[in-house]
């Protein structure tokens, strides 16, 4: 998909973070909405309603979804999480019961993530540096190493994490 496109899909009109087919109020007419993105909207992976959208279980590297209940068609966008992070009503879909259903993987409230982290090396300005990005409970935090040592300038930790946010 080219980035116009990708930006035309992400414009749709989106609810967050809602838990229920009730709370979606955002329509998008499969019939009103460009060719491109028609064409997109079908290729996307078809997965099952599984009685919240925020109960995680999809592939936070795959953006969009078709999500599916026994009446109704909802586009989602994970934004790198796993769970419908927003919503869309699809209205006018045309028949999708020739696409295979991918398995959601169940959740369940006594599994938590405690921690998750990630370890890039960066180039910068010649330099070899290290950031670790970690998810813990409800944040984010980052850091930049050098040498075994944070990286405590700020001014050039702000503009290492630029440059990595601007070419990863």
């Amino acid at each position: 998909m080219g980035l116009e496109t990708y930006y035309r899909l992400i414009a749709l009109p989106f609810d967050s973070n809602v838990s229920k087919p009730s709370q979606v109020t955002s329509v998008v007419y499969f019939d009103a909405v460009s060719i491109d993105i028609q064409k997109v909207i079908m290729s996307l992976p078809l997965v099952k309603f599984t009685g919240r959208f925020d109960s995680g279980g999809l592939d936070r590297r795959q953006q969009f979804y078709i999500m599916t209940t026994l009446k109704e068609n909802f586009i989602v966008d994970t934004q790198g999480s796993n769970y419908a992070r927003y919503v869309a009503k699809l209205s006018n879909l045309p028949d999708i019961s020739h696409k295979d259903i991918e398995k959601v993987f169940e959740s369940n409230d006594d599994i938590a993530m405690l921690r998750r982290s990630e370890l890039f090396e960066v180039k910068y300005e010649d330099v070899l540096y290290k950031i670790e990005i970690v998810e813990e409970g409800d944040g984010t935090f980052a850091s930049v190493e050098y040498d075994g040592n944070y990286v405590m300038d700020s001014k050039l930790e702000s503009e290492i994490m630029e440059y990595f946010n601007k070419h990863r």
